[in-house]
């Protein structure tokens, strides 16, 4: 079960395949799975539409072997084939998450593997003023559990991201796939994919077979 960063790091980094040579991280933010993915991949690109996430990712995680990008991937395409795929927490923002999902699966090398966690809606979902306050709150423990751990700068920092209003609204504002949905959308684009229950995510993989189609 995914509980944390590291657990979530983990789903990604057992599912490497065997020839890891380049690697797509589709929403890196600011990017804790990408410098996870440098230390296995000789090639890694990260992508994302925030600026602001992609300048902590630059400052904060840069590594030679990263190549930091900001875009749309339903618009910005990265060039080349890569070894592996892999999203987390980004594709519920899409407009057409499983066609995109079809589309970057063609972007494999054979016996590649693409590999997406995403928030799920298992339980019936708070109101949107209680869940605002939720956020809130959660933004004030978080500060207090990171200013521990990782430091009073970064945990300020990060507070000031989480209780932004934009953001806090971006949240409420979002909407996430039902369990069984989440099956139907990603097991149509990627027939033989498997799937995965993790807690308040669910995760997918898919490999491509030596001819480029679904593993067997």
């Amino acid at each position: 079960m995914i509980t944390g960063i590291n657990s979530e790091l983990s789903f990604f980094v057992e599912r490497i395949p065997s020839r890891a040579g380049r690697v797509l991280d589709v929403g890196c933010g600011t990017g804790h799975l990408a410098i996870t993915l440098a230390e296995h991949f000789d090639e890694v690109v990260g992508i994302d539409l925030s600026g602001p996430m992609l300048e902590i990712a630059k400052r904060e995680r840069a590594a030679a072997n990263i190549t930091y990008l900001q875009g749309d991937i339903d618009s910005l395409e990265p060039e080349g084939t890569f070894d592996m795929i892999c999203s987390s927490t980004t594709f519920h923002h899409l407009p057409d998450p499983g066609g995109t999902a079809q589309r970057l699966a063609q972007k494999l090398e054979p016996e590649g593997v693409i590999a997406i966690v995403d928030c799920v809606q298992r339980r019936p979902r708070l109101p949107d003023f209680i869940f605002r306050q939720f956020l809130r709150a959660e933004a004030v423990f978080m500060r207090i559990k990171e200013s521990r751990s990782l430091g009073r700068e970064v945990a300020e920092r990060n507070y000031r991201a989480r209780s932004n209003p934009d953001w806090i609204e971006h949240l409420v504002l979002d909407r996430f796939l039902s369990p069984s949905e989440f099956r139907d959308t990603y097991g149509g684009a990627l027939p033989g994919a498997q799937f995965d229950s993790l807690g308040w995510f669910d995760g997918v993989t898919w490999t491509s077979g030596a001819d480029g189609g679904p593993a067997r």
